[in-house]
């Protein structure tokens, strides 16, 4: 069932929340989603479900789920805007920060072709990716 979080709209989400929800098996976008549904003060089971479809570059080790569940969750958040304007500050700031380096924002790219990696890699990713959504979706 939908685990429980504190709501508190605009709460930053300490570290310790997201190695939570992954030892609990949730995955990167679905993170991404209930930390964003979190500030906004919603829940939705449904919603996370649906974002486990982007896990693992969906499922085919393609665009990595944090950047596909950053575009849902800022969408959600902020509606055209959140893909118009913020969406892309996102995709650039994660380009430079992980991508530019792994050559490209795939899953492969990113977890140098070892799938198995993806919970040594993806929780620190997750982390400081949240931290950039979060400063995005604060924006007015």
């Amino acid at each position: 069932m939908f685990p429980k979080l504190r709501r508190k709209r605009g709460a930053d989400v300490p570290e310790h929340d997201v190695e939570d929800l992954a030892r609990r098996g949730y995955t990167c976008s679905q993170i991404i989603m209930m930390m964003t549904m979190r500030w906004m003060g919603i829940e939705d089971e449904y919603m996370v479900r649906a974002v486990k479809g982007l896990t693992m570059g969906m499922g085919i080790g393609h665009a990595c789920g944090i950047v596909t569940g950053a575009a849902c969750a800022l969408s959600l958040a902020h509606g055209a805007r959140g893909m118009s304007e913020l969406f892309p500050l996102f995709h650039r700031w994660f380009y430079e920060r992980f991508g530019e380096p792994c050559g490209g924002i795939n899953c492969m790219d990113l977890l140098d072709g070892d799938i198995g990696s993806h919970m040594r890699v993806c929780p620190d990713m997750i982390m400081d990716s949240w931290e950039n959504v979060l400063e995005l979706l604060e924006r007015q």
